[in-house]
């Protein structure tokens, strides 16, 4: 794993490891209810799955890394998608009605498409969140050991 400077960064506390995998205690921080990577721990802290190629043992204090490239597709997928979805159903809902011969005023088939094809997008991204979940490209990765003295 190449190190990307422009990565997210997070201070962690070495809890387990399981081959590459390596669980990282975080201090749970003001955007972490909307994150989802995180499980929390019960203590006001965050447990996260990362992998490594570093020589680690719990109780390590380490820099988690995520890189901008999984936070922009995951936004895109996350966001975008049910966007152009809605879009796209509310025009082949409308064409649909053309065909069926409804009339113009009546929105009932786009709106139904709409929605339709948003709840499609979300189906489509909890398919994508399965597939990238193991993925080691799509993974935060534990980088370095930091200071023995940092709290977080």
């Amino acid at each position: 794993m190449v190190r990307d400077i422009n990565a997210k960064r997070e201070k962690g506390e070495v809890i387990a490891l399981k081959g590459r995998e390596v669980y990282v205690r975080l201090g749970a921080g003001e955007k972490c209810s909307k994150c989802g990577i995180c499980s929390s721990d019960g203590k006001g802290g965050m447990i996260l799955k990362a992998v490594t190629d570093e020589s680690l043992k719990p109780g390590d204090k380490v820099y988690v890394f995520l890189k901008p490239a999984v936070m922009i597709k995951s936004a895109i997928v996350l966001y975008l998608l049910p966007l152009v979805f809605l879009v796209i159903g509310y025009f082949v809902g409308t064409y649909v009605a053309k065909l069926l011969g409804v009339p113009r005023s009546n929105e009932a088939l786009p709106a139904l498409f709409s929605l339709g094809l948003c709840g499609l997008s979300f189906l489509i991204i909890f398919l994508y969140d399965r597939a990238k979940r193991n993925d080691p490209d799509f993974a935060p990765y534990v980088k370095r050991i930091i200071d023995k003295t940092f709290r977080y």
